[in-house]
Order: structure tokens, then C-alpha cells, then sequence
């Protein structure tokens, strides 16, 4: 796991938002200096030389090595490695580097925050300190500068003179403060006092040093006399801002560097979007580029002959009627005054809220531009002005973390930070926890990242908690309102933003927004045109609705929109209120189920990886049209969509979902087409067997589905390749009673009954009876094109190999399968099998080879940590229990089986009975190893506990050889030799995988000799099944 080091201050280092102790302080300067090289190896003799100097101990790199020791247990696994150049602290963040980051990309404020005292303050001592410190010092006060520069071309801080005369008292001889000092002092109509501070300066460096002030500052000094530096313009027409401005600064570079190279440039975005703070502050950015600036509110303006009177008013140009005004003088239009006020003015205009009045901004816009050669024009709009030479900067949501985003993870993302902010302006106790979060991630999720939704939501916090807000987000409009007494009416509520945006659409404009609100997922021409009453316009109002913000452009190989959830649920509001909503959905549900269908047939073949990705795209319109057949008792659609959907969930293993919808289907009155009914009938019965871990011998609920689902082919038969699967497999388990499937002529399905029974052997322990059936079926599947049956039978073949001792074979197995898997979005799978690869790793590592396992497994670990996904985490950790067990370490293990236990997810098969019964007896061996026998036998009864209830024989297996390892321990190696053997009964098949396996039996052959260990092997080996786990498995069940 990654670190974040500070060490612009005293050092300080965090993980999970938790600040480590590092011990000692030569502790403290060995991460203090790694820091500063982070993420590259620093050598041992350096960090000798850096650490103790000139008073080398005797046995330098023993020491360095014991510091290394004791800090490396202090800190997270994996976050100090030794590598052969040297020492390496892998750090999600370090001030210093983020600091130097943000100046290089002119955010010099937000890098001076970093700052919380002297650099390296509290390892000062130490030799490597002071020559980093003064480096960091250097750059600090070049930043200081910097951002004192920006406030001296401002004009309108004050505050900077002050700042600026207690800088050039504590370092009299840094020429940059001088320089700004006399600058301000000039620029604030203070021309005598700048140049007595000269006078005093020069005066201080002859006595001092007998030097005279730098050329700059002598030639700073003449200007002034000749008074070249009067009063500058403030440019009072920018507002200031009366909060902090987050999370777009980024935006405000993109748009300076647009500036430099476009006469014109529009932001764009829906209401709410933050398009005018930013226009502000972009401008507020560059006002030492330009010698005027001026801010034009259009809002306000209702018709069309009020624009050049709104941009002569924020010029200071707009004439008054004077009484006494001679009758014949000449009184120039209001466009003459305009372009005469800027045709030779290096100037910037702004023009906000364009959208209302967009054809006649624009024929302005285009004039001034051609009669004033230096202006730039800055607009914001929900749309574009289309004139040639326009930029049309989009305005992107604020960004948001992932949902496993630790605290100081969410608070790098803006939208998370805006909130906080927000939400802290109105209670000051609120703080981002571990219990504040999830609520905070839901609610700026659930607004898409829009600034203004963000801030009402967070005022809300005056009066309900962050679970309240997120809670009562179903009704937004009602909910979100409050804003600023003094913003426009518009920007007072949500519904107010919304309705703004409504009202400016043309009639067929209004009524295609509407119905595209009931597609969750992201909408397509085609897609459209099933819902719309605009038949041929269809795809040219959706490129006009997203022109105006109310829908955004998702790249991709087909054109596709997507409307932000608050205008989504706005148009299904007026969808309500006209009484059309039921026909939109209806006609969504019927495109909807025939994308299902359709799809989900390409599933079962070549053309499966395409299925894939159409279905991924589409996944949350088909819920969505799921979700309204069964709120209308659709039985036949609803369980039409779940049988075309089957296949989908069981390449992305999402069982428990596919489970729950089966079975909201079935609660609905009716019946559907029988093989949909077979479908979900199986699905629930899945369900039933496998996700609730129950026995079929003794559960009677898999009684009635599976007479249910005989029920239906015996009346239908119906012709279907999902049909004939289920119907094979309840035969493979002798449920079907004397009847007769048909002979299957498909070879995709005749392949995929040939490797569903070849997994339930393998299940049921019979793993033998398959050795020689599946590389028949895993060519089935190359040839056609299947690529997850290809890549699960190739899984299926490396577990054979890898137990047969063909190590080689199942390497490459398992290596072809995975990016078979990841190509399908089958993570789990794809995890699972990369989880084996590496178990196969440390199997076959000998002891030189452990060390870089071990620091390929703590990365593999910190890279999952790190993007959020927990179940490749955790499968990682596993595999490294099991390295720091061969290697000795069982404590470590023991800590890292319990971790994994904690935290595994009980909804997937990761975290299933099969999974947590492998754990438990892992965990079980590690802990006897470690000498504590007594509780080892404590972790192995409850792993065959858990493992009986599976019925999954080769977990059943597993448990039985760690009980093989346990009884060695225990020192009776001649029933260890007959559990040995019983195991492998169970399994069906010895496992030359198994590491630990392997040492035992080759210490039995030794204790009991070869003749002995045989005997008592095979008497094991030659038990029923049954037999055999009530001999390996603890009695106490």
C-alpha cells in the first residue's frame, strides 16, 4: 500500500487517512529522504552517506538495514521495498512533488497551501536535510513571487503592499520583492514612497555590501521618476467572489491558452454548470494581458435591442439623456460608440448568459470582432454562437471518486470538495468521515457533479444530515432550493435552472427532451426515433438539444447522448403532467427487449465479444424497461428480458442478480413463453442450491421449481439453447425421472452441456472422468468463437494440468484464458484465474525466487488498492499469505488470511462458502505452523463446517489435506498418511500443486517409510467418498 508523505513542514506520513508513528527520528529521515526521491530506488551507500554523514557506524550497512527493518514494520505492506539499485517508498503523494507539480502548471496558490512551516523542519538535522530544504525554500519563495506578481497586475489588492514591505524587511536583498514592492507602491498612486524605499535600499546595500541595486531595480527606479507607473485600471466591472472557487482550475489554463490562440470563445454547459464563475475567473486570470476588461450580464436582458445598450453599460458608455443638449448635435448610434470604445483596445469582453438572445450576440459579436482586430470575446451559453473562429469550450462535470474511494482519495475530486466546503459554510462541525462519506459520494453522484445542485444540496446540511439529503434526492425539486437571496431568479432553485433551459427549446425541441428522459442509459438516433413522434428530424433535434446543454455527447463508434440525471427526472415530471408518459415507456420497453433478445442470441457465439459491449451500453435502458414490465405485471416481457439477459449475467458471474430478478418475475400473476418460464425458473433454483449454499438432499425447497420447470417441458418442449442447458444439467443430477431430452444438433449448445457437466464432475469430485474430454470441447469452442466458453474451458484445462504436476500446460492455459475474460468485462473470472497463475508461482518459486514474488504481490496489491477493486486486493493478499508462510513468515499469513476474511464480499463468489472454507483451512495450517496447534484445530473444524455445506468437493478436498498437514503436526503421521489419501478420494485426483502437500507427503515417506506410507495411503485413497470425509474432517461438525 501506498503512502502520502508531507514534508513541507514536519514530516508527517498518512495511510487510510491515518497518520503513522514512525518511531525514532533516524526512522523519520530515512522516509523523509526516500520521499524525495519517490518511486525510485535510492542505493544504499547514498542513504549511508545521507543518514549518518561523516559518523559512519561501524557496520553501516547493518544499520541502515536494521532502520530499514524496524521503519518498514511501522509502515503499510509493500509501501518500503528493496530492490537491487536500492531502497524505494512507494508514495501515493508527496507534498514537495505535488508542489512542484502545481507551480510548473501555474496553480501557484493552490501549491503555497501545501506549505505548513519549514521544510524538512523536524529531520533538520540530519546531512541530506539542509541542502533539500534550502532547494525546496528557494522554490517556495519563487512561488511567493509568482502569485504576489499576479496581485501587483491585479491593481485592486491592497493587502499585497503590506504583504510586500514585511518581505523586502525579512530579505532585504531578494531584488524580486523589491521589485513588486516599488512596483505596488507606484501602481497605488504612491510614486514618493516607492522611491524613498529605493533610496533606503540602495543606501542599505552600500553600507552592507558595498553593491549598488540590480539594472532591473535601477531601471524600475527611472520609470517611476519619469512617471511611467501611474495608478493602474482595477477593472472594477469583475465582481469579487464571496467564496472560494473550486475544482475548475484546470479550466481556467485550458481557456487562458484558447484566449491566446481564438478572437472568440464560448463556454458551454448546462445551467448550473458553474459557466460564469468560471468566465470570472478565467478573466480575473488574465488581466495583465489586456488593458480593459469588461463583464456584460445579458440575464437581465429581455429583447434583442437591449444588447449594445447592456455591453455600453458595463463599458461606462451608456449616454444619459442630458435637458440642455443642443438639438443639433451629432448623437452617435450605439453600435458606432461601441466599436469606436474598442476598435484599438487590447481588451477582453465578456458576455454571460447568451443563450436567450443567441442569434442576436452573435451578429454582434461577429461586427465588434471584425472592426476591433485586439479584442477577445469570452461568452458563456448553453449553446454555441456558431460564427466562424468561435472555441466552444465544453464544461465537464466536477470529477468524483470511485465508490471505494478512501477520505483523502475523495477530497482530491472537486465535487467532493465543493460540498465540503459548502456544506462547512453553514455547519461548521461538519467534517468528510468514514460515516459522512458514502452519503456525500451518493449525493454528488446522483447530481452529476453539477456546482450549483452540489451547493444547494450542501446548504441543505443547516438542517439535515448528509443520509437525509442523499435519502430525499428522489424528489430534487422539492428538496433543493434556497439559493442565494441575490442571484437570479433562475439560480434560486433547481427547478428554476431547469425550467430556464426548457423554456428556450422550440416546441419539437421540448417534446424530444421529454422522452428522452425515460432512458437512464445514454440514448442513440435509432434509439430515439422508437420513442419520438419526430420521425426523419430525430437526429437533427438531438444534435440541437445537445448544442443547448440539454443533452452531452458520449464518444464512442456510434453517435450517442446522454441527459444528466436532473434534467432527466424534470422531463419525466412534465411526461406525467402531459399523460404520455405510459406510451413513451411502453414504446421504450418494446425497443428495449428487442435489443435484449437480439443481443443476448449473439451471445452464444462468434459474435459474442460485440453482443457484450452493445449490452454493456444499453444495460441501464434494458433495467429500466425491466423495471417498468414488472411495475405493470408484464409477466410474458418481464421474463422475456430476464431469459435474454441470462446468458449476459452468467458471463459477468452477477448470479445474485439474476437470481433476484428471476424471482420478481415469478411473484407477478400470469405466465410467460414457456422457455422464459423454464429460464427463470432455473435461475431461481440457482439460487436456491447454490447461493444459499443448501444441500439438495436435504433442502425440500428445490422441490417445487425444478417439478415446476419439468411441468413446462413436458407440455412445450420448447426449442432453446438456454432450455436444452438447464434440462442437461437437472439430468447430470437425476431429477428428471425416465424422460428423454432431445438429441442437440447445435454444436454450440452440445459443447456447452459438454462442459457444464465436465465443471459438475469435477464438483462432485470426479475430476479424473474429465482428463481426457476437454481439449475436445476447448477446440469446440476456438472454432466457434466463443470466446468465454473458450477461456473457461481453458481455466477448467489449467486446473487439471496444475494438479496433474503439468505445470507448464496450465500456465498457459490460464494465461491465454485471462484476457479472453477481461476482453468480456469477466472480471471475477479473470481474477480468479489470475489468482491461480500466481498461486502457481509461489508453488513452483524456489527460495531465491520468493523475494520478488513477495514484492510483485505487494504491488499487485497496492495497484488494486489503489483503482478501487477490492476483490483483486484481496485474492493478491491471499496469494501472498501463502509466499510469507513458505518463506516463514506464518504471523504475517495468519494477519493477512484475517484481513482478507474481514473484508471479503459475501455477494460474490469470492466471498462465497467455497471461498471462505478455502480461507478457514488455509488459515488453519498457517496457524499451526506458527505452534499454536490448539487454535489451528479450532479454524479447520470451522472450515469443514463451512465446507460440508458447500457440497464443492474439491473445497471439501482442501480442507481434508490441511487436516493431512495438521495431524503431521500433531505427530501422527500414519493417520496423516490415510488423510492424505482420503483427500485425495475426495478430489479425485492427488494435487502435485499444492505446496504444502508436497512437503508432507515427502516427510511421511520419511518418517514412515516409502512401503508404510503406500500402504496407509491407499487405504485412504481407496474410500467412498462419504467414507472419506468422515475420516479427514474433524468429527465436530
Amino acid at each position: 500500500m501506498a503512502v502520502q508523505v508531507d514534508v513541507l513542514g514536519p514530516l508527517r506520513v498518512r495511510a487510510d487517512d491515518q497518520e503513522i508513528d514512525l518511531g525514532g527520528p533516524r526512522n523519520r529521515a530515512l522516509v523523509a529522504r526516500l520521499a524525495l526521491d519517490a518511486g525510485r530506488p535510492v542505493a544504499a551507500t547514498t542513504l549511508i552517506d545521507d543518514l549518518w554523514g561523516l559518523d559512519v557506524p561501524a557496520d553501516a550497512t547493518n544499520a541502515l538495514q536494521s532502520i530499514v527493518s524496524r521503519t518498514r514494520r511501522r509502515l503499510p505492506p509493500g509501501a518500503l521495498e528493496s530492490t537491487p539499485a536500492g531502497y524505494v517508498l512507494q508514495c501515493a503523494s508527496v507534498d514537495a512533488v505535488e508542489f512542484e507539480r502545481l507551480v510548473a502548471a501555474g496553480r501557484v496558490d493552490e501549491a503555497l497551501a501545501r506549505w505548513r512551516g519549514d521544510a524538512l523542519a523536524d529531520v533538520a538535522e540530519f546531512p541530506f536535510a539542509p541542502a533539500a530544504a534550502h532547494r525546496l525554500g528557494e522554490l517556495r519563495l519563487a512561488a511567493v513571487e509568482s502569485s504576489l506578481r499576479d496581485r501587483v497586475r491585479s491593481g485592486d489588492d491592497l493587502a499585497v503592499v503590506a504583504e510586500l514591505a514585511d518581505l523586502t524587511t525579512a530579505r532585504p536583498y531578494r531584488d524580486g520583492f523589491w521589485v513588486l514592492y516599488l512596483s505596488a507602491l507606484a501602481a497605488h498612486g504612491r510614486a514618493n514612497e516607492a522611491l524613498t524605499a529605493y533610496e533606503r535600499l540602495r543606501k542599505q546595500l552600500a553600507d552592507e555590501l558595498g553593491a549598488d541595486p540590480s539594472p532591473e531595480l535601477q531601471d524600475l527606479h527611472l520609470s517611476i521618476l519619469r512617471g511611467e507607473h501611474g495608478v493602474r485600471r482595477t477593472h472594477p466591472a469583475l465582481p469579487s467572489a464571496l467564496t472560494t472557487f473550486v475544482g475548475r482550475e484546470g479550466a481556467i489554463d485550458d481557456l487562458q491558452a484558447a484566449l491566446g490562440d481564438h478572437r472568440l470563445v464560448t463556454i458551454l454547459g448546462p445551467g448550473g454548470a458553474g459557466k460564469t464563475r468560471l468566465a470570472v475567473e478565467t478573466a480575473r486570470a488574465a488581466l495583465g494581458r489586456f488593458e480593459e476588461v469588461w463583464l456584460t450580464e445579458l440575464a437581465p436582458v429581455t429583447g434583442t435591442d437591449g444588447i449594445l445598450q447592456a455591453i455600453l453599460s458595463a463599458m461606462g458608455l451608456l449616454e444619459v439623456s442630458v435637458l440642455d443638449r443642443p438639438s443639433s448635435a451629432p448623437r452617435p448610434d450605439e453600435r458606432t460608440r461601441l466599436i469606436d470604445a474598442v476598435h484599438d483596445v487590447e481588451g477582453l469582453l465578456l458576455l454571460d448568459n447568451c443563450e436567450h438572445l443567441i442569434g442576436a450576440v452573435a451578429e454582434i459579436a461577429e461586427d465588434v470582432l471584425a472592426h476591433a482586430p485586439k479584442l477577445r470575446i469570452l461568452a458563456t451559453s448553453r449553446e454555441p454562437l456558431r460564427i466562424i473562429g468561435e472555441f466552444g469550450y465544453q464544461l465537464s462535470s466536477l470529477t468524483m471518486p470511485h465508490a471505494g474511494s478512501t477520505i483523502d482519495e475523495a477530497m482530491e475530486h472537486s465535487a467532493i470538495q465543493l460540498f465540503v466546503l459548502r456544506a462547512q459554510a453553514v455547519d461548521q462541525s461538519f467534517a468528510l468521515t468514514a460515516e459522512t462519506l458514502p452519503a456525500v459520494l451518493e449525493i454528488c453522484q446522483r447530481l452529476d457533479g453539477q456546482p450549483l445542485a452540489i451547493e444547494l444540496a450542501a446548504a441543505r446540511l443547516r438542517t439535515l444530515t448528509a443520509s437525509q439529503v442523499a435519502a430525499r434526492l428522489s424528489d430534487r425539486f422539492r428538496l433543493l432550493t434556497g439559493g442565494s437571496r441575490t442571484a437570479l431568479p433562475r439560480h434560486r432553485t433547481l427547478r428554476a435552472v431547469v425550467e430556464w433551459s426548457w423554456d428556450l427549446l422550440d416546441d419539437a425541441e421540448r417534446d424530444l427532451a421529454e422522452r428522452l428522459a425515460v432512458f437512464p442509459g445514454g440514448v442513440t438516433v435509432e434509439s430515439a426515433t422508437a420513442v419520438a413522434e419526430a420521425g426523419d428530424r430525430t437526429e437533427e433535434l438531438l444534435e440541437s438539444l445537445a448544442d443547448k446543454s440539454l443533452l452531452v455527447a458520449v464518444r464512442g463508434d456510434t453517435p450517442r447522448f446522454r441527459m444528466l440525471e436532473t434534467l432527466r427526472e424534470y422531463g419525466v415530471e412534465r411526461l406525467v403532467e402531459h399523460g404520455t408518459a405510459e406510451a413513451v415507456r411502453e414504446a421504450h420497453l418494446r425497443y428495449f427487449l428487442e435489443v435484449a433478445e437480439r443481443e443476448g442470441a449473439r451471445l452464444r457465439g462468434g459474435d459474442q465479444v460485440a453482443a457484450v459491449k452493445a449490452l454493456d451500453l444499453e444495460r441501464a435502458n434494458i433495467m429500466a424497461a425491466l423495471r417498468f414490465a414488472i411495475d405493470r405485471q408484464d409477466r410474458p416481457r418481464a421474463a422475456d428480458l430476464v431469459s435474454a439477459l441470462a446468458w449476459y449475467w452468467s458471463i459477468r458471474s452477477q448470479h445474485v442478480e439474476a437470481c433476484t430478478w428471476a424471482d420478481a418475475v415469478l411473484a407477478l400473476p400470469g405466465e410467460a413463453d414457456p422457455a422464459s418460464e423454464i429460464c427463470i425458473g432455473a435461475l431461481s433454483l440457482t439460487g436456491i442450491l447454490v447461493l444459499a449454499n443448501q444441500d439438495r438432499d436435504t433442502a425440500p425447497a428445490w422441490h417445487e421449481p425444478v417439478d415446476r420447470i419439468l411441468a413446462l417441458w413436458d407440455a412445450h418442449r420448447p426449442e432453446h439453447q438456454v432450455v436444452d442447458l438447464v434440462l442437461a444439467t437437472m439430468d447430470f443430477f437425476d431429477v428428471i425421472g425416465d424422460r428423454e431430452l432431445r438429441d442437440v444438433q447445435d454444436r454450440w449448445t452440445r459443447s456447452m452441456i459438454g462442459f457444464m457437466r465436465l465443471v459438475l464432475l469435477d464438483n462432485e469430485g470426479r475430476i479424473g472422468e474429465t482428463v481426457d474430454r476437454l481439449e475436445p470441447i476447448v477446440q469446440d469452442f476456438r472454432e466457434l468463437g466463443d470466446r468465454w466458453g473458450l477461456a473457461m474451458s481453458l481455466s477448467q484445462l489449467g486446473m487439471v494440468r496444475s494438479l496433474e504436476g503439468r505445470f507448464e500446460e496450465a500456465l498457459v492455459s490460464w494465461q491465454e484464458a485471462v484476457p479472453l475474460l477481461r476482453e468480456l468485462g469477466a472480471l471475477e473470472d479473470a481474477d480468479i484465474t489470475t489468482m491461480q497463475i500466481e498461486s502457481l508461482r509461489v508453488a513452483l518459486a524456489d527460495d531465491d525466487q520468493l523475494g520478488d514474488l513477495e514484492q510483485d504481490l505487494r504491488a499487485a496489491i497496492a495497484d488494486a488498492a489503489r483503482d478501487g477493486n477490492r476483490r483483486a486486493e484481496l485474492m493478491a493478499r491471499m496469494n501472498l499469505a501463502h509466499l510469507e508462510h513458505c518463506m516463514g513468515d506464518d504471523e504475517a499469513a495468519i494477519d493477512d488470511i484475517d484481513y482478507v476474511l474481514r473484508h471479503a464480499d459475501t455477494s460474490s463468489s469470492f466471498g462465497s462458502g467455497q471461498m471462505e472454507a478455502a480461507l478457514r483451512s488455509s488459515l488453519a495450517v498457517y496457524t499451526a505452523s506458527a505452534g499454536d496447534l490448539g487454535a489451528a484445530k479450532a479454524a479447520l473444524a470451522e472450515a469443514a463446517a463451512v465446507g460440508v455445506r458447500t457440497r464443492d468437493m474439491p473445497i471439501i478436498a482442501h480442507v481434508a489435506a490441511s487436516a493431512a498437514i495438521l495431524t503431521h503436526l500433531d505427530g501422527d503421521d500414519e493417520r496423516a498418511a490415510e488423510v492424505l489419501g482420503a483427500a485425495e478420494a475426495i478430489r479425485g485426483m492427488a494435487d502435485h500443486m499444492n505446496r504444502d502437500v508436497r512437503l508432507l507427503r515427502e516427510g511421511l515417506r520419511a518418517s514412515l517409510g516409502d512401503g508404510r506410507y503406500e500402504e496407509l495411503h491407499a487405504a485412504g485413497r481407496s474410500l467412498v467418498r462419504d467414507e472419506a470425509i468422515a475420516l479427514a474432517l474433524p468429527s465436530e461438525r
